[in-house]
């Protein structure tokens, strides 16, 4: 049996101009795609059962969902920044790496990837899912698990 999989579907926020995370304290209107993603999300992705967290980086002052973003003992994580437009980019770039980093899979989708070159960042261990979520996140999981 396959190590189980924690799936970490995380809307990123943007840099400010001074570089700062921007994040509120209350959201002023709820971010629809990572509820929707969620619930195109089975249980147990790749017929194991594992762990599903969902954050919107706006609204998230605690920054203990960081530690998700860490490959667990005796198991693996799937990070997808879901809904990432054009501001978003960098950080979810930067969120990206920091999976990879600590052991994690990564994979990118949303306007900015679909509508964007992104060919200079091919083969360096993030994924862009140059689709809509409908058509590929079922094979997403199933390649991840």
């Amino acid at each position: 049996m396959a190590d189980p999989l924690r799936v970490v579907i995380l809307k990123p926020s943007k840099y400010t101009a001074d570089g700062y995370v921007e994040r509120f304290r209350w959201g002023f209107m709820p971010n629809s795609t990572v509820p929707y993603v969620r619930s195109m999300t089975p249980e147990g992705p790749g017929g194991e059962q594992g762990e599903l967290h969902t954050i919107d980086e706006y609204v998230y002052t605690d920054l203990g969902y960081m530690s998700l973003l860490e490959r667990p003992r005796g198991g693996r994580t799937l990070l997808a920044l879901v809904g990432v437009q054009s501001h978003q980019f960098h950080r979810a770039l930067d969120l990206a790496a920091y999976a990879r980093r600590n052991g994690c899979m990564a994979v990118i989708g949303g306007p900015h990837v679909m509508t964007c070159d992104t060919s200079m960042l091919h083969g360096r261990g993030v994924s862009f899912a140059l689709a809509e979520a409908e058509l590929v996140w079922r094979e997403i999981l199933e390649d991840a698990a």
